[in-house]
Formats: C-alpha cells, structure tokens, sequence
C-alpha cells in the first residue's frame, strides 16, 4: 500500500461575506493535487465555504475587525478542514438537532441555516469545540468515498 505523504495549507480571512469564496477558489489545486474526484471536490468546497460562513456570521457576528483561519490537512487519503473563528463564546450552546430538509422547507421556506445540515451530509465525520476564544470547527473527509457519514460531536 502507497502512503502519501502530508500535505497542509493554511489561511486567515477577514470576517466579510465573499471570503467564503475565495477560500473555495483557494484550496481547489490543494485537493486536485490531493486527488480529489471531481464530486468530492465540490463536496468538499461546499463543506469549507459553509464551515468559513459559520464562522463569519455566528462565530465573529460579521465583525470585519475579527478573522477567521483555514487549514487544509491531508494525509493517507483523509482530509482535515480546520476552520477557527475569534468570537469568543458564539451562539453555539448544544448540539443540534436536525429535521429532515423537506420538513424544514414545509415549516419555514426559508433558504439559510441549513448549513450544519449540509455539512452533516457531505462529511464523514465533523465536531467543534467552543471557549472563550472563539469556535474551532473541525470536518473529516475520506477523500475516496462520495458523500459523507454524518457523524457530528459538540465540545465545550
């Protein structure tokens, strides 16, 4: 069995809607250097941009004063997303509870805050851990299968 060796980058972003973006534009060559097919890899995008939004909008609250940091580790065809804000203790108080999207969109049709669904779906394993000096949320994906398991544990 060939292993490959660890590969990481790393980032910080101010706290501004559309930074969200870049990051996706950002990792792409780190995941198809990682070998990342092409549904992993908007599996994984999607994951990254949802994980920099909770921090933007929850973590710091869109202060713009405040940063958030992304890191990418890949190793042995498992890929660590590393995404910490500076909020301080954010809204995040227990571990959610998920109904499923069709019932969401029958009780509220509104399109936002779907996005710990959305990483609970595409991940195969994700947690976070609130302190007092912010959230750091963490998401594991097997870079080979499709899809994810949905396995999510709280912290604090």
């Amino acid at each position: 069995m060939e292993q490959k060796a660890k590969k990481c980058i790393q980032t910080s972003f101010p706290s501004r809607l559309g930074t969200e973006k870049t990051a996706m534009e950002l990792i792409e060559p780190f995941l198809q250097q990682a070998g990342a097919s092409l549904s992993r890899l908007e599996d994984i995008k999607t994951l990254v941009s949802e994980a920099c939004l909770n921090a933007i909008e929850h973590g710091n609250a869109m202060d713009e004063r405040k940063s958030y940091r992304l890191e990418l580790q890949y190793e042995d065809n498992c890929l660590t997303i590393r995404v910490e804000d500076e909020g301080g203790r954010s809204r995040w108080s227990k571990s959610p509870q998920f109904q499923p999207i069709d019932r969401v969109m029958e009780t509220d049709g509104e399109p936002r805050g779907w996005g710990l669904q959305i990483i609970d779906q595409l991940a195969d394993a994700w947690q976070y851990h609130v302190s007092d000096h912010g959230t750091r949320f963490e998401i594991t994906v097997n870079m080979q299968a499709e899809g994810g398991g949905g396995l999510s544990e709280y912290r604090s």
